[in-house]
């Protein structure tokens, strides 16, 4: 049953064309797998032939053998590494504690400036800059400026 508004080259290799669906297929293991049957059967012998270790790498008849496999040796890079990253992290655990142990701590014994320096009693009903010179006590002086409009 062909789709009536999709034309055939536009219909995906997914799509079932014997029920047409609004909805689209998010899981198409089972298509995949019918597809790679299908390959395999056809061109699986020239494979065999051509390119046997692709083949047995693309579908391997035996999943034991792959799991029995042992690692390969690591290189010489690769121990190097490891050996280079165990030995950063012991420096850095080396200077942390001595970042822990150096910490500088404060303590204050018994100073000659008063606590209470600076502290006074205040009126609510005054201001509390009065009597002091700055920047509030420009109105004391009177200056008289001339205007000049034309």
């Amino acid at each position: 049953m062909k789709h009536k508004d999709i034309q055939e080259w536009q219909v995906s290799v997914f799509d079932s064309l014997e029920k047409p669906s609004p909805c689209v297929e998010t899981n198409p293991n089972k298509k995949m797998q019918q597809l790679e049957k299908e390959y395999l059967e056809e061109q699986g012998p020239v494979m065999k032939v051509i390119d046997p270790d692709l083949y047995n790498c693309l579908f391997p008849t035996n999943k034991k053998d792959l799991k029995d496999k042992k690692p390969e040796p690591k290189a010489e890079l690769e121990l190097y590494q490891e050996n280079k990253q165990k030995e950063r992290a012991a420096d850095l655990d080396k200077e942390r504690e001595d970042v822990q142990k150096s910490k500088f701590v404060y303590s204050s014994s018994s100073s000659n400036k008063d606590p209470h320096r600076g502290m006074r009693f205040v009126n609510a009903y005054e201001p509390i800059n009065k009597g002091k010179l700055g920047s509030s006590q420009a109105w004391r002086e009177k200056s008289e400026k001339k205007y000049e409009y034309y």
